[in-house]
């Protein structure tokens, strides 16, 4: 494994590397707070994620990967046009605090894009390292759950709904979002649904994904 850099050490940021760590002790962390950077057993580096000079410095050339929580989707954007502009093989995992946001950080250059309340840390870090898990859960209260579902065949929207009683929020088709699909939108095998609903509900989606 490279080394994982992560730009915004705020509370996404040490949640990114409290995961990274299980894995990993190649971590670089890049924030503009040098308060917030106390404490931490990696390499740190105070500046501002968008300036080259700052990202040389975190070694973004010879890094495999890089996790952007700069705080907000604006600077999200600029650290990964910044970013890419150096190293264009560097893979870009970040955050979007606004559904409506996710596909202007992919046009940025974003490989990987999660909802911040949807999904959060352990997705983008699951993304992050590599890892392919069909499912990818978060409790929601009141006896919902949100999960991320790889479908295993093609299938519509509105049939899956209908038949398991699941709310479906988004579907990730490789680089690009679809927020809210209507009944009639498609999905194919390999896709990534966004569902919320009862673990009972949520069995049954699973079921008629399934590629069995």
């Amino acid at each position: 494994m490279g080394m994982m850099i992560v730009c915004g050490y705020g509370t996404a940021g040490k949640a990114a590397v409290s995961r990274l760590e299980k894995e990993t002790s190649n971590i670089v962390i890049i924030d503009k707070d040098e308060k917030a950077l106390a404490g931490s057993a990696h390499t740190s580096i105070s500046g501002d994620a968008t300036e080259e000079a700052t990202l040389k410095q975190a070694g973004i050339e010879r890094a495999s990967a890089m996790i952007v929580t700069a705080g907000s989707d604006v600077l999200n954007s600029f650290v990964i046009l910044a970013a890419k502009a150096i190293n264009p093989k560097i893979s870009v995992y970040t955050v979007a605090e606004r559904m409506e946001n996710i596909d202007k950080l992919y046009r940025a250059g974003a490989d990987y894009v999660v909802q911040e309340s949807v999904i959060g840390a352990r997705e983008l870090v699951d993304g992050a390292l590599g890892y392919s898990s069909g499912d990818s859960r978060v409790y929601l209260g009141n006896g919902s759950e949100l999960h991320a579902i790889k479908a295993g065949k093609a299938g519509r929207c509105g049939d899956i709904s209908k038949d398991s009683g699941t709310n479906i929020l988004g579907i990730r088709k490789g680089n690009k979002w679809v927020p809210n699909p209507g009944p009639g939108v498609s999905f194919s095998k390999g896709d990534v649904l966004y569902i919320s609903g009862t673990q009972r509900e949520i069995e049954i989606l699973k079921r008629l994904v399934s590629a069995l």
